[in-house]
């Protein structure tokens, strides 16, 4: 029998309790024979094997090599989510190699939504020590770790870490998850006051306040957020105009920002950009909304304008 896409998503949410990490991902699972071959893959997995040993830690820090040894990096084993995919040292291959063939040495870059770092790193490798990297990060205790890493790697000079969220404008605002979440990733920007979650105060800033130079590429996972963040940076982008690598997560677009996947792609259209989703060794579909067949709830993609010369 056939393995499906639909397989693939499944075996994942029952065996490893979590979504697939990337397309690339789902394909090479739906390589397989059967859906006996599936299961078997998945049960003799390093993942799965590891969770019959792991301790459900509540939150726990510690910090590991990651990036194969090139920096040292503070995860949190309570993260069944990000931190999980970096201590196996490979979290978001996908979008991890589409950083490395795309950012440039020399390059100034963006992390909006650093989370715990990975990008961050990734971002610092590309663009070398000539290049700058400006990451975001608002969510404490996460942006407590973030700092540490920074600094056991003594990356002050080219890193720089702001510790504010971004928006179309600056205010206050309230940063809101799940009251003992495993994804404390899935933190998002509670506008509506949203009642039975765990949340902090944060600051929200627009971009374009920093009077940043030259930007030549932007990686942003905020959580429904984006459209608000590159309003607010919609100086520096029709200037700079950088390639873009975003997460599309329609559900979270509309609570957060109150604009549909299509109105967020409209938007960067207003700019000259087309939309690409983020596929395994070939150019991407290019999009005006989330895909109806897509089975699943969010996923990556590329800005990019003709003058981009994108190596996917």
């Amino acid at each position: 029998m056939t393995i499906t896409k639909e397989d693939v998503i499944w075996a994942y949410r029952m065996i490893l309790g979590r979504e697939p990490e990337s397309e690339e991902v789902i394909r090479l699972h739906m390589g397989l024979a059967d859906r006996e071959a599936l299961r078997a893959a998945m049960l003799a997995s390093q993942e799965f094997q590891s969770k019959q040993k792991t301790i459900e830690f509540p939150e726990k820090w510690v910090s590991t090599d990651v990036h194969a040894g090139a920096f040292r990096m503070w995860l949190d084993l309570g993260d069944k989510y990000v931190s999980f995919g970096c201590l196996m040292d490979n979290y978001e291959p996908l979008e991890s190699g589409f950083i490395a063939r795309n950012v440039k040495p020399g390059q100034n870059v963006l992390d909006i939504g650093a989370n715990i770092g990975w990008h961050m790193l990734g971002l610092r490798k590309a663009v070398g020590a000539d290049g700058s990297v400006w990451a975001f990060e608002p969510r404490r205790p996460t942006l407590d770790y973030l700092q540490r890493t920074l600094a056991d790697n003594d990356l002050s000079d080219s890193v720089t870490i702001h510790p504010f969220g971004l928006w179309d404008e600056p205010r206050s605002a309230q940063l809101a998850w799940t009251e003992k979440t495993t994804n404390p990733g899935g933190s998002y920007v509670d506008a509506e006051g949203t009642s039975g979650q765990s949340k902090i105060d944060i600051d929200l800033r627009a971009l374009d306040s920093l009077n940043l130079p030259r930007t030549d590429f932007i990686k942003i996972d905020i959580e429904g957020a984006e459209p608000r963040a590159l309003k607010g940076g919609a100086r520096l982008i029709a200037a700079h105009k950088p390639l873009i690598l975003s997460e599309l997560h329609p559900d979270q677009l509309q609570n957060v920002s109150g604009v549909s996947a299509a109105e967020y792609i409209g938007y960067m259209k207003g700019f000259g950009y087309s939309c690409q989703l983020l596929e395994p060794g070939r150019i991407g579909e290019t999009i005006d909304d989330y895909p109806s067949d897509l089975p699943r709830e969010l996923t990556n993609v590329v800005f990019s304008t003709p003058e981009h010369e994108v190596s996917w």
